[in-house]
């Protein structure tokens, strides 16, 4: 999807669709809600086959133009209706293939993989991943402090250029000071969909404080469905053992971002290519350009 509503990425692209749940916070995913889509009905779970999208197969190749074109960079989120480190037997290896060859082939988008399946990291990268591309950020998702402790460690130990995490939906509180160091960006927001799980808004704040002490870049994305913010006639809300309390709304737009009166959208990317690159770009193959860009 070009010009994504996912306030960290710029554009979403799906080489395939659907997915298994494995963890809690799987438990209300937009993307199972949303399987009826313009490429009709996918089955979710492990009986479920995983379904290639041809119609948005090449896009990444025109974004690249685009920002060759306008020396904007891009974010590409890869891929919001499936995790591409996924072991389901549907997925054909040369699915996979085609990623792998798409994110070398455009070396001015910052690809975001992220996935709640680091375990299968060694086995489904590209034989030449080497110590990681250099336009990939390697995440994976932890919504409390048991799947942090299962998931960060195996991140870390898998070679990247940068590393990341999408702490999302956030329905617990989570300690990352024992690996906040390496990790280039962390991103933080609240459950939508009906049955969205309360977040304590000091479970927000102790990351950000967190993140500003290491200088990593902290974007939180949204409240979701529950919010800090009274709101008049309503009755339902959420009380937390310290005392926070939350107000559920079910309008994750109303709700928005603003954390303690400010919105914080860090991230580690460039916006821009150099006019160097631009003008290397009209010389160079991928494959030559990729080795020229600062990262």
């Amino acid at each position: 999807m070009k010009h994504s509503l996912i306030e960290w990425t710029t554009h979403t692209w799906n080489p395939w669709e659907g997915c298994t749940k494995i963890s809690p916070g799987c438990l209300h995913c937009y993307a199972e809600h949303n399987s009826d889509t313009r490429w009709g009905r996918v089955e979710w779970g492990p009986g479920g086959k995983r379904r290639q999208i041809l119609s948005t197969w090449n896009d990444p190749h025109k974004w690249h133009s685009e920002a060759l074109e306008t020396g904007k960079k891009s974010r590409v989120f890869c891929a919001s209706l499936a995790d591409i480190f996924d072991d389901h037997p549907s997925i054909q290896p040369e699915w996979r293939h085609h990623v792998w060859k798409m994110i070398r082939e455009t070396p001015c988008l910052d690809w975001l993989l992220l996935s709640k399946r680091p375990e299968n990291f060694a086995k489904f990268l590209p034989d030449d991943w080497g110590e990681g591309y250099q336009n990939v950020c390697l995440m994976v998702t932890v919504e409390n402090q048991v799947y942090a402790a299962r998931r960060i460690p195996l991140l870390l130990e898998t070679p990247a250029r940068r590393w990341g995490l999408s702490v999302e939906p956030l329905i617990g509180p989570v300690d990352l000071s024992q690996w906040i160091d390496p990790i280039d960006w962390v991103i933080v927001g609240g459950e939508s969909l009906t049955g969205a799980r309360p977040m304590n808004p000091n479970w927000v704040r102790e990351i950000r404080d967190l993140c500003h002490v290491h200088r990593t870049p902290f974007l939180f994305k949204q409240w979701g469905w529950w919010t800090p913010d009274p709101i008049p006639n309503w009755n339902q809300r959420h009380i937390f053992p310290d005392e926070e309390v939350v107000h559920y709304r079910g309008n994750t737009k109303l709700n928005g971002n603003l954390l303690d009166g400010e919105y914080h959208l860090a991230h580690p990317f460039r916006e821009r290519l150099t006019p160097v690159e631009q003008r290397l770009a009209r010389h160079l193959n991928p494959y030559e350009l990729a080795s020229f860009l600062v990262p």
